[in-house]
């Protein structure tokens, strides 16, 4: 039995009303005692320990296994993605002003103010036609590279990178033709730092 604190009077323990005052008798209930942590057994330890002992690298796995990449990874393979395919729309605007450049010149021809534009426009058109072979080609390298990242960024897999380093090496040469020099490694850059954020992560990708 209680004690109603209001008016005195005995009732229930169960009671949680007073039916006399209609005061509240029981408030709160016993408070629920918290299990004792879980001991690790060796097998969890050495689990949990394998896991902090991870080097962390460009790509993780996820609790289902499954391969992500991380933040700053991720943005920099979208530079790479947004590098090659602007590259790529570069050299089709050239081929596409190459093409029609009877129409473009006859446009801007009644319009001395564009003089000099024209004229920048024909020299750019005439280095076109003269390396016309090497500006299709790195159209399609380009394509391909930017495809390459694309994906790799879908599927993690060490083909698509052979392929971005593939599309590099041939970009070079095509550079080295066209009198380029030791500058020709820029075309290369990418690949390079891409393999470097990945020196970590790379046993964890698939072929």
């Amino acid at each position: 039995m209680q004690t109603c604190y209001n008016c005195g009077k005995e009732v229930d323990d169960n009671v949680l009303i007073c039916p006399e005052c209609g005061a509240l008798v029981k408030r709160y209930s016993a408070p629920v005692r918290e299990n004792a942590p879980e001991e690790l057994t060796p097998v969890m330890q050495a689990q949990q320990s394998q896991q902090q002992d991870v080097p962390r690298g460009s790509i993780w796995r996820d609790e289902t296994g499954k391969l992500r990449l991380r933040g700053l990874f991720c943005a920099w393979l979208v530079v790479c993605v947004v590098g090659a395919l602007y590259t790529a729309l570069s050299f089709g605007c050239g081929l596409y002003l190459f093409e029609n450049q009877e129409e473009i010149v006859a446009m801007f021809a009644p319009y001395p103010e564009f003089s000099q534009m024209l004229e920048l426009l024909q020299m750019m058109l005439s280095a076109i036609g003269q390396f016309h072979v090497m500006y299709v080609l790195f159209l399609l390298v380009y394509l391909v590279k930017g495809a390459a990242y694309i994906w790799f960024m879908a599927g993690k897999r060490r083909l698509a990178l052979y392929i971005v380093c593939g599309a590099s090496a041939v970009l070079y040469v095509l550079m080295l033709l066209m009198g380029s020099g030791f500058s020709a490694l820029w075309y290369a850059a990418d690949i390079l730092v891409t393999l470097f954020l990945l020196r970590k992560s790379w046993k964890m990708l698939p072929k």
